[in-house]
């Protein structure tokens, strides 16, 4: 990703970037610094199976927006001998 985000600084100061949703997967030490530079209008959830590192992301995210979930995300494409979904990819958590 472009640290720079030149685009997206001025997007963000001319009111014209939309609401912006990501997906980080693998969220270990939480969003790019490159994506922060979107808010407000940045929102998402992380995902990340380590649950000490998801409960410090939690405690320390300072974007209403933004939420945190201890859990594998599994592509069944890549693991075909799991049950199907009615979507690509799903997260699996110690609590499903």
């Amino acid at each position: 990703m472009n640290g720079e985000a030149k685009l997206a600084r001025f997007l963000v100061s001319s009111g014209r970037l939309p609401d912006v949703f990501v997906v980080d997967v693998g969220c270990s030490q939480g969003i790019d610094p490159a994506l922060r530079q979107m808010e407000p209008s940045l929102a998402g959830i992380g995902i990340d199976p380590l649950v000490p590192e998801i409960e410090r992301l939690s405690r320390l995210e300072t974007n209403p927006k933004i939420s945190y979930v201890a859990a594998y995300a599994v592509s069944d494409r890549d693991y075909p001998m799991l049950p199907r979904h009615s979507t690509n990819w799903y997260a699996r958590s110690q609590s499903n």
